[in-house]
């Protein structure tokens, strides 16, 4: 993510643009890059970060009002404090304050931001972007005066004295006073004088910046909407709060009729997009895209006609993905690819995203984070699915790595210790992110023939999250399955695979193919054949090249001489079984009523003579045994009729046992 960047612009180089459009000091090109930043190009995400950080700012001395904006700006090398157009503005770039706080030993993010935003507050609290000044002399007072403020701040956040010195030595300064800026060892001086400020320096400093405030009353009022907006955009980004996402797009939407702002669009086109409504979402960055042509705002449209399942008409092969600025565009452009069905552009774009954005911030951008971990998994998925299971492994393990990091965790036992019982909305976040990697690296290392450790992590999986989808959609009895039969273990893995078949489950037809080998294996043709034709019938080609054609045979016929010998009513001793863990136990055993009909069974309540519900459609048999389906459950017949079993679709965890003790009719 960082850069390295040609020093030839010192940071905090210039604090204004006096009047409208004027800059000082700034060579031509980056007057240009600065004011397209502000009217176009701007990282949306980067700026509530900065946002929040200028709040505690304010916040630290009292303020609860502000009529600046803070924008960060990845083309600009610098961060400035000015006015343009009559509005207020900081810009940092960000990329190059990461760039300059790498250098040598690292100071703590927060702190070196604080001070620098501070440093680019104080030039605004002190009337700095309202006046031309034109003595070099004059600019390195200003300079120190805004040293002096920012020292101030890190000292009310209890920071260290040699924290703010150690900021100070990470910015380029000149050797001698005949520059802008003052030599590193008086701005030190000046903010380690800040530092010790007493509280009288303090109220003056507020003070200018309530008259300030007195000047601009009508536009503060727009800026306290925006103000409004960006403070409910900010909670909604910690809390996801869905009155704070409504109050976001209300302000916003506010702001957006008094004057066009693109941040405002870019603004209202994410939150639209996270409310769901992708139709106001389009717009917004079709608006953006009109006025700017940025490729960022395209892949947005396309991302939100995707959501709505609508034909995009844009080609966005042409993008250069290298030139892309947000890890999310990344994400987004490679959603297209993989519909369009495009793996080798995909695992290029990915891998591309995951070694430029592998030095992330994870104490900072949420929607970073999580947008990059989603990229690993896509990898990792995107090689499981094309049988690449040694790349599969290494970007898992990669996952897992920055998952640690993350959480600060020692293991996966830990992880997952720390996060099993949370249920905020970041913590949730993390829980789908460690089942995301149980779900990869159990299916990664069952196709790498480690089975035993392939059903420990399905283990995992389902002592500790047994509401996630890999166990409530019943992947995790297929591998299972799947898994024991591998090893030989054909009871444990007929018991899996049999909960897969007598649900809904996609894998229906891979459970029932399963089945038809393990029969195979135990000699048993007839149910290998059934269970074949089964899954062949479902479309499972491996399934139709496994029916042992010689011995088809259709027994329908009689399955229905079956039903018509024992059609009638029966009391019968009824066993519940409810399923604990992976054991069967017996729930209730009490006496019953059922009635045999040619198509179904009912249960029949005591004093009852007609049936109450249907409980089973008779469809198919195999064997000696007759087995039927149905949407409600699956049924095998004893064919001496001494028992009957049911299978509960709607409940796989429940099956009942019919044991005929006389006929009543």
């Amino acid at each position: 993510m960082i850069k390295k960047y040609f020093l030839y612009i010192i940071l905090l180089y210039n604090t204004s643009l006096y009047s409208q459009e004027f800059t000082c000091g700034l060579t031509n090109e980056t007057s240009t890059n600065l004011i397209n930043c502000v009217t176009t190009n701007f990282n949306f995400n980067n700026s509530l970060e900065l946002e929040k950080i200028c709040n505690d700012i304010l916040k630290k001395v009292g303020i609860n009002e502000k009529n600046f904006r803070i924008i960060s700006c990845n083309s600009v090398y610098n961060a400035l404090a000015f006015i343009y157009k009559d509005e207020r503005f900081i810009v940092a770039d960000q990329n190059f304050l990461n760039f300059l706080n790498n250098r040598n030993e690292k100071v703590n993010d927060y702190w070196f931001y604080l001070f620098i935003l501070s440093h680019e507050i104080g030039h605004h609290l002190n009337g700095h972007t309202l006046k031309n000044v034109p003595s070099l002399e004059d600019k390195r007072k200003q300079e120190l005066e805004c040293d002096k403020f920012a020292g101030m701040i890190l000292r009310k956040y209890n920071a260290k004295e040699s924290i703010v010195i150690d900021i100070l030595k990470k910015i380029p300064h000149p050797e001698t006073d005949n520059s802008t800026h003052p030599t590193l060892d008086k701005r030190i001086s000046a903010a380690l004088k800040g530092y010790y400020f007493e509280n009288n320096e303090i109220e003056k400093t507020i003070e200018l910046y309530r008259k300030e405030i007195e000047k601009t009353a009508l536009f503060f009022e727009i800026l306290n909407f925006h103000r409004k907006a960006n403070n409910a955009m900010i909670d909604y980004l910690e809390n996801h709060k869905s009155s704070d996402l409504d109050n976001a797009i209300n302000y916003y939407e506010i702001v957006l009729k008094s004057r066009e702002n693109p941040m405002v669009f870019e603004a209202l086109a994410f939150l639209y997009s996270e409310k769901g409504d992708y139709k106001n979402s389009k717009k917004y960055y079709d608006i953006l895209y009109n006025k700017t042509k940025k490729d960022s705002y395209l892949i947005g449209s396309y991302f939100c006609n995707f959501k709505m399942g609508i034909k995009f008409n844009y080609d966005l092969s042409e993008i250069n993905y290298k030139n892309l600025e947000n890890i999310y565009d990344l994400v987004n452009l490679n959603v297209y690819y993989y519909q369009k069905e495009n793996p080798e552009k995909c695992v290029e774009i990915l891998k591309y995203g995951i070694e430029k954005y592998s030095i992330i911030n994870y104490n900072s951008n949420n929607k970073d984070k999580k947008d990059y971990l989603n990229m690993i998994n896509n990898l990792t998925s995107l090689y499981l699915n094309y049988g690449l299971f040694d790349d599969a492994n290494t970007y898992a393990e990669v996952f897992f790595l920055k998952l640690k990091e993350l959480t600060n965790s020692t293991n996966l036992d830990d992880l997952i210790l720390k996060y099993k019982n949370k249920n905020d909305y970041e913590s949730i976040k993390i829980k789908n992110s460690i089942t995301d990697y149980l779900n990869n690296i159990s299916f990664i290392t069952s196709k790498k023939e480690n089975y035993e450790l392939s059903n420990n992590y399905l283990k995992k999986l389902y002592e500790n999250f047994p509401d996630c989808s890999t166990i409530t959609d019943l992947r995790y009895n297929y591998l299972l399955g799947e898994n024991y039969y591998w090893l030989k273990k054909y009871d444990e893995s007929e018991y899996n695979l049999k909960k897969v078949i007598y649900s809904n489950s996609f894998l229906k037809d891979k459970a029932l193919l399963f089945l038809g080998h393990l029969y195979k294996n135990k000699k048993d043709t007839i149910k290998a054949d059934f269970y074949y034709n089964e899954a062949c019938e479902m479309g499972n080609e491996y399934a139709c090249n496994n029916i042992n054609k010689k011995d088809e045979k259709n027994n329908s016929n009689g399955a229905m001489e079956l039903l018509k010998k024992y059609r009638g009513k029966y009391e019968v001793e009824i066993k519940t079984y409810i399923q604990n863990n992976e054991n069967w136990e017996l729930s209730n055993n009490e006496n019953g009523k059922i009635y045999l009909d040619l198509q179904w069974i009912y249960i029949l309540k005591d004093g009852m003579d007609k049936p109450l519900s249907r409980e089973l459609e008779f469809k198919q048999i195999y064997n000696n045994r007759y087995a039927f389906y149905s949407e409600y459950g699956y049924t095998e017949i004893f064919p001496d009729f001494s028992y009957v079993y049911f299978y509960d679709s709607k409940n796989s965890k429940i099956y009942y046992v019919y044991k005929i003790i006389k006929r009543i009719d």
